[in-house]
Formats: structure tokens, sequence, C-alpha cells
């Protein structure tokens, strides 16, 4: 994302059925920003991987949702001046 930094996502479990997606910035000098939760969706591996993409100031995260509901979303996720700028 610039200046050293990394954007990470990853699913995580928050249940017997469910998941959430989250993500959290690293910085060039290896401290951990928040994790910043996106969405929650069902446990199965149907969601897939998450695309990032980083605007400057906001990481878009496109998923996959599963369930009835589903399909591809593209979330905006404000985050602060992360770790290392």
């Amino acid at each position: 994302v610039g200046g050293g930094r990394t954007l990470v996502a990853w699913l995580e479990s928050v249940g017997e059925a469910e998941a959430e997606w989250r993500m959290r910035l690293i910085g060039a000098d290896g401290r951990l920003g928040a994790i910043r939760p996106i969405v929650r969706v069902d446990r199965a591996r149907l969601a897939g991987f998450p695309r990032l993409a980083w605007t400057g100031s906001d990481a878009l995260v496109g998923i996959t949702a599963t369930g009835p509901e589903g399909g591809v979303r593209v979330i905006r996720v404000p985050l602060p001046p992360g770790p290392g700028r």
C-alpha cells in the first residue's frame, strides 16, 4: 500500500457456522495495526479469497458472499493512518 506497508486479510471462525473477514495494516517496521472486521459469512470455504485494493486512505475489499443472497460484494473499509506511517 506504499511506504513499505502491507494490507492483509483473512477469514477467521467466529462460531460453529460463521466466519468473519478481517484485515489489518502491517507497518514497514513490522508493527501491527488494529484488526478491522469486514463482514461475516458462512464458515464454508465457499467464500473464496478476498481481493484487496488500496485507495490511499481506504481499502476496497471484494469478497464472495455465500447463502441465498450470495454473490460478489465490494466493501469500502476506511482505515486510520496505520503503523509505520
